[in-house]
């Protein structure tokens, strides 16, 4: 079972202050707030190299990759990615390692008079908190996850010579609305002047608005099917394979990672990618050797995606852990499931427990998984905000006449009942960050 330090839970004064600042609920885009905080911090962002990472789905996955590669190439490296799943600490990472107690108190200290005086949002203050840490630590190279968007996310700061679309599709609708194309036009909102960008799988309007975004601004595009490609891919009960090829790698470079899903070859690969065109700038920079590459991806952890728990020598269920929100990632999680099961890497019966965000698609997360498992129990995650929970007992009633399952509205009484229904099969938790967050705070205080 993973651990991450609780170092919330040991927060300082100043931390704490920061973290339980009263802030708005409601999302509010705009820079100017950002912008002054870090003014008055003495511009933290600039004392490092960002490679800016935006797109629905595959962030986190691509943000971990170019991280590690970094990292194992010598470099001081920070990450900044949202949201967490147990700990807050695990948003701002030096080295590979969430931050240190010592270090998030001292860059409190330094930002909550600032965020005060700006009233800066809860991210926005996170953001800042991050920023000062990787300048306090020295980080000379940082991957930065953009929260929600790009244009008018509090990371877009950076002004990174690297900017990351991963992919578009439907998400945060309220925010950057249902149109593909303009969902691209936000994200592409991170492409700095005359910086690189690279693209994953992204196709159709969306891909022209991004081509078009680059344009505008001077920008180099490497985008995958074009400048790099993810052949010949293999999955494993261990993870991913492939041949990874681009222009500067032409003669192709296998990589296997331990990331679950076909998918993944393309985060894994657009990660390649970003770090080559970062190493690159300023012209003359050089590759990270391939031995390397194919280290750090060898060794990359991604909590929360398809994070598979074996159970200990009492026995018990097999645990799939996977933050699909959306209903693009959920289509992705049904479709590994599937194929796990078929091929007897995860054991039967699998029982859904599911809880999923009000302001989410419910309907279009669940519907696919509960199509691949046989057993389903709902529920609410109680770290979930109390105005985004989902109506359980009306989705449940819509829900149940596609397929029987069980509503349970306590987390803990919903978690043992689909455990106790899967016996020695599988438990899929999933439907947010909370609901994945609380499963693994309660099974680590009972299984250590």
């Amino acid at each position: 079972m993973l651990k991450i330090a609780d170092t919330a839970e040991a927060a300082g004064p100043a931390l704490r202050r920061l973290l339980d600042r009263p802030t708005p609920t409601a999302v509010d885009f705009r820079l100017d707030r950002i912008r002054a905080l870090l003014e008055a911090l003495g511009d933290p962002q600039r004392r490092f190299q960002a490679l800016h990472v935006a797109g629905t789905n595959g962030k986190g996955s691509v943000a971990a990759t170019a991280e590690a590669i970094l990292r194992a190439d010598g470099r001081r490296t920070g990450l900044y990615t949202s949201p967490h799943l147990l700990d807050v600490a695990e948003r701002i990472a030096i080295d590979g390692t969430p931050a240190g107690a010592e270090l998030l108190e001292a860059s409190a200290a330094e930002v909550f008079p600032q965020a005060e005086a700006v009233d800066a949002t809860y991210f926005e203050a996170l953001t800042a908190l991050g920023f000062t840490a990787f300048a306090r630590a020295g980080v000379g190279s940082a991957v930065v996850e953009v929260g929600l968007g790009g244009r008018l996310d509090a990371t877009n700061v950076l002004d990174a010579e690297v900017a990351v679309i991963t992919s578009i599709d439907l998400d945060h609708a309220d925010y950057l609305g249902s149109a593909p194309a303009g969902i691209a036009r936000e994200k592409a909102g991170i492409v700095a002047e005359g910086a690189a960008v690279v693209i994953g799988d992204v196709r159709g309007a969306p891909r022209r608005e991004l081509f078009a975004a680059a344009e505008r601004r001077a920008a180099t595009v490497l985008a995958f099917g074009e400048a790099f490609a993810a052949d010949d891919v293999r999955e494993t009960p261990r993870g991913i394979e492939f041949t990874y090829r681009s222009a500067d790698r032409s003669a192709g470079l296998a990589v296997a990672s331990p990331l679950r899903g076909a998918h993944q070859a393309v985060n894994v690969a657009t990660a390649v990618t970003a770090v080559d065109a970062f190493t690159r700038r300023p012209p003359g920079g050089e590759l990270v050797p391939g031995d390397t590459v194919k280290a750090a991806v060898a060794g990359v952890s991604w909590p929360g995606r398809f994070q598979v728990e074996r159970p200990g020598t009492g026995g018990g269920p097999t645990h799939v852990y996977d933050i699909a929100h959306n209903p693009a990632a959920a289509g992705m999680l049904a479709g590994l499931l599937e194929r796990a099961l078929d091929r007897g890497e995860l054991p039967r019966p699998a029982v859904l427990l599911g809880a999923v965000l009000g302001d989410k698609e419910w309907r279009a997360v669940l519907g696919p998984l509960l199509t691949v498992t046989d057993d389903a129990v709902l529920t609410d995650a109680p770290s979930a905000p109390a105005e985004r929970r989902w109506n359980l007992q009306a989705a449940a009633a819509e829900l149940s006449r596609r397929t029987p399952l069980m509503v349970e509205p306590h987390f803990a009484v919903a978690l043992e009942r689909a455990r106790e229904l899967a016996g020695e099969g599988t438990v899929v938790v999933t439907g947010s960050c909370y609901t994945v967050g609380d499963a693994l705070r309660l099974s680590q205080a009972a299984f250590g």
